[in-house]
């Protein structure tokens, strides 16, 4: 018998990814219903799915809620992959009248990785590495930590809660580009000067790690290098978050950086009294003196490039992720995947697959 499995945001990039990049036999197992509010998107999955069904968008929270609800009920869903930050935030937040089975972190921890303002708080309080930083209340702080940086630019973005990715950022060099940047934000998007965040500008590489814990333990981890990022040569500053281009990493890399997010993981669920468990990504920056630091952790879903980490290695991740959820359950545990001496390099567009090949 088939295992009915609900997937938001269905459509978009990271939710078509989960529901394909799984194994024939797998696939066999399972019949995928898709949510989505953007009907356009929605249509992209009615291939890929038994049902897809038009929803209220996440931001009218009880309309959300009360329509997935029914569906559940309608479909006889038996698992759930809430595939955004919103999503994730709001199953979780509901999980008590939810009947069906999902595969998430606590809300507790969710709710400090997805404002980003707490995390970098809760980074600098446990002495983890990370760039200095300032949310501006004031332009008295905006002076002050022109003056403190140690860097010679440095990264604007907003970090109000509900903002993801490179929302509102650019890397300056001068208080007379920030001045321009927060008011072009202000006039076009009525965006006040408190919604952002000012750090110094990290300038080693830029790694993405995608780990899945259960039940407190750490059961996979892999890392990709980020080469180039789309629109940046159009862009007015080089604060890309789209990759377009990727390496893999050998086993040193894969480690060491799996190591400090998962350092992070534990204390998180140290500090809340909770247990690491579901899906983590995090964004890696290298400093001068090559130590990571991680500047954000995606908590609970998959990213749009999730695909790019099963392109290496020996494991498909999303399909470890799906067997866990539905209980068939995986021998893998504190697995560090790589790239094992066979090198490759990920050129991805988006609306082709990814071009990958061998690096020499």
């Amino acid at each position: 018998m088939k295992s009915n499995i609900l997937i938001t945001s269905m459509g978009g990039y990271g939710s078509l990814s989960v529901s394909k990049d799984i194994s024939l036999k797998l696939k066999k197992k399972i019949n995928f219903f898709g949510t989505h509010n953007d009907y356009y998107l929605l249509k992209r999955a009615e291939n890929n799915c038994k049902k897809i069904i038009l929803v209220p968008g996440v931001k009218n929270k009880k309309l959300y809620i009360k329509k997935h609800l029914n569906l559940l009920k309608k479909f006889k869903i038996d698992y759930i992959v809430p595939n955004s930050d919103r999503e994730v935030f709001i199953f979780s937040q509901n999980k008590k009248k939810i009947f069906s089975k999902m595969f998430l972190p606590d809300l507790m921890d969710i709710k400090i990785c997805q404002n980003k303002k707490l995390f970098l708080n809760f980074l600098k309080k446990y002495n983890f590495n990370y760039p200095r930083f300032v949310h501006i209340k004031s332009k008295s702080q905006i002076e002050k930590f022109l003056k403190d940086k140690k860097t010679k630019q440095f990264y604007i973005r907003i970090t109000s809660e509900t903002s993801e990715g490179a929302y509102g950022a650019a890397v300056l060099e001068n208080k007379k580009q920030l001045n321009l940047w927060l008011k072009i934000w202000k006039d076009f998007k009525n965006e006040k000067m408190t919604s952002f965040t000012l750090s110094e500008y990290l300038p080693g590489k830029v790694y993405e790690n995608l780990l899945i814990f259960q039940g407190g333990e750490l059961i996979i981890s892999k890392v990709y290098e980020n080469l180039k990022y789309h629109l940046t040569s159009n862009a007015i500053t080089p604060a890309g978050s789209t990759p377009a281009t990727a390496r893999s990493c050998g086993e040193y890399i894969s480690k060491s950086i799996s190591q400090q997010t998962s350092k992070i993981i534990r204390k998180l669920s140290e500090v809340n009294r909770t247990e690491p468990n579901g899906v983590y990504h995090s964004s890696i920056r290298l400093d001068k003196s090559n130590r990571p630091n991680i500047t954000e952790i995606n908590i609970g879903r998959f990213p749009s490039t999730n695909t790019i980490f099963n392109f290496y290695g020996k494991e498909n991740i999303t399909e470890i992720y799906f067997k866990i959820l539905m209980g068939i359950g995986t021998k893998l545990k504190n697995f560090i995947d790589h790239d094992h001496g066979k090198s490759v390099i990920i050129s991805r567009s988006l609306d082709q697959k990814p071009f990958v090949f061998r690096e020499k």
